[in-house]
């Protein structure tokens, strides 16, 4: 039995292989239809160098591509407007981003310990057995220990969300 299953499979994986080997291109053939089908795209590739003239520049890689030949252009218009007298440069506009950035994130943490300490608090009071286990008292608990709950939530969220404007603004 243990051999005519060997067999059974042995003779289907022979006729799978000498199927797929039949249908199979010559590498020269699979190049030259790869070859005709690029013919007409017209794809730019976008190198580190590219990237660096225009960080920060609030371009995306698309708009990248068309302006290629007339980055000589743009420098020169932006240097022209950064010696404007009263004109912010774009370090100073991203350092004071930043520092608001910071200072947000600062508050929402110190909020967040807050709101940490008071939801611990009132879990061990809901938790001590001192207290009454039932009355306006516990029920007034419970309520105060949700609402801080769904406030931390919130912070976390808020906080959450800091991070990830740090990330997509390059802090």
């Amino acid at each position: 039995m243990r051999l005519f299953a060997m067999a059974v499979i042995w003779t289907g994986v022979s006729l799978g292989l000498g199927a797929a080997s039949a249908q199979s291109q010559s590498l020269g053939e699979v190049a030259a239809k790869e070859k005709e089908r690029r013919k007409g795209d017209t794809t730019r590739v976008v190198t580190e160098d590219d990237l660096a003239k225009h960080k920060g520049s609030g371009r995306t890689a698309t708009s990248v591509e068309g302006t290629a030949a007339s980055s000589e252009g743009d420098s020169r218009s932006t240097a022209g407007a950064s010696a404007t007298p009263g004109a912010k440069s774009e370090e100073d506009v991203r350092a004071a981003a930043r520092k608001d950035w910071e200072q947000r994130r600062q508050q929402t943490e110190q909020e967040i310990d807050q709101l940490t300490k008071q939801a611990d608090e009132l879990q061990r009071m809901l938790s001590d057995a001192r207290y009454a286990q039932f009355g306006p008292g516990r029920a007034r608990n419970v309520e105060q220990l949700q609402q801080a709950q769904d406030k931390l939530a919130a912070a976390r969220q808020r906080l959450e969300n800091l991070d990830d404007e740090r990330r997509r603004q390059g802090y």
